[in-house]
């Protein structure tokens, strides 16, 4: 068995800021059979301590801590534990992330956050409705702690009765805040601007109102053919500075924003004769992304100021935990340095 490649990503272990090491490794062939590979979650806090492992396939879903088994039915902690029924609605729901490093590769969000779970179910608010509303489980007991219907809203966001489709859709976790998406017209399909708010997680209560951003909207008809993941949000969140900057595509381009967390004050949004520009990752007061081309950018975070352009690789570029460590993967392995 040799271990071929490792890729690191920022994560969160029970809510504690975390790196995630995938780690390939591959059974050499024996003449009969094809050589096998196999991938390893590995997770370690910042001081470098191995918190625990799970095989990274289509049996575990490792998300924050927890595994999820039984296509999502079951929830576990990933040190070990009893697995918990999920009660939530029949479709689980991943946070949003920032965009893949990787070239037509699209990164999934987790699935959960500061240990909850996130999933969405019809609202039935009539006989030929489809709404669609967010239901928030804790983990650590299967229950349901809160639903949209009774969660905070921004005064743009359109009423559940009146939405046609998705109506709300959770962002990121930062702590004991949730970022969410609201509808502001209800379409059913298209594009619509989604207004974003910061909600306590606990509760569902509404703590900040932010921007608009533009971003397409969810569709019943996509979701009978296929699957609905609509809408997308490309997102990466600077501690030191408590920035959010999220891109939503507008006019067939992915347009980035970004606001204050704490105040809900938007910094800056790009104009529509901009470049494209999604996040991969923040940290230190810089905003690092790609252009549809995949050229990497530095930007701070603050101003919008392009503070440099020849990077090397989207690759290449840091990724940030919670509390602002960034880690870099290296051809001679992986380089954690410590925030400020």
């Amino acid at each position: 068995m040799r271990k071929d490649d490792a890729r690191v990503y920022a994560a969160t272990w029970h809510g504690a800021p975390a790196l995630r090491v995938d780690v390939v490794s591959t059974k050499a062939s024996d003449g009969m059979t094809s050589d096998r590979s196999s991938t390893v979650s590995e997770l370690y806090d910042a001081r470098g301590r191995k918190l625990g492992s799970v095989p990274a396939d289509g049996d575990h879903e490792l998300s924050d801590g927890w595994v999820a088994t039984d296509k999502g039915a079951k929830v576990a902690p990933a040190e070990g534990g009893d697995a918990k029924s999920f009660d939530g609605g029949k479709e689980l729901r991943p946070l949003q992330t920032a965009r893949s490093r990787e070239k037509n590769r699209e990164a999934t969000g987790p699935r959960f956050g500061g240990g909850y779970g996130f999933s969405r179910e019809e609202a039935k608010t009539g006989p030929y409705s489809h709404t669609k509303r967010l239901v928030v489980t804790e983990l650590s007991t299967g229950r349901r702690a809160w639903t949209s219907s009774a969660a905070g809203r921004p005064d743009k966001a359109v009423p559940e009765e009146k939405s046609k489709a998705t109506n709300v859709v959770p962002v990121t976790v930062l702590g004991d805040r949730i970022v969410l998406a609201w509808q502001t017209e209800g379409k059913d399909g298209g594009t619509e601007p989604w207004q974003l708010s910061v909600n306590d997680l606990r509760t569902g209560r509404l703590l900040t109102t932010g921007p608009v951003v533009e971003a397409d909207a969810s569709s019943n008809m996509a979701e009978i053919m296929q699957s609905d993941d609509k809408p997308v949000f490309y997102v990466t969140h600077d501690p030191s500075t408590d920035v959010l900057t999220v891109a939503g595509r507008r006019d067939y381009k992915w347009l980035a924003t970004a606001w204050e967390v704490k105040t809900g004050k938007q910094l800056w949004t790009q104009a529509g004769d901009e470049n494209p520009f999604t996040p991969v990752a923040s940290g230190n007061g810089v905003v690092y992304g790609s252009t549809d081309r995949y050229e990497p950018l530095a930007v701070d975070v603050r101003t919008k100021k392009v503070l440099a352009k020849d990077l090397e690789s989207v690759r290449r570029v840091p990724v940030f935990s919670a509390d602002g460590h960034g880690a870099v993967a290296l051809d001679e392995g992986v380089f954690v340095f410590a925030k400020g």
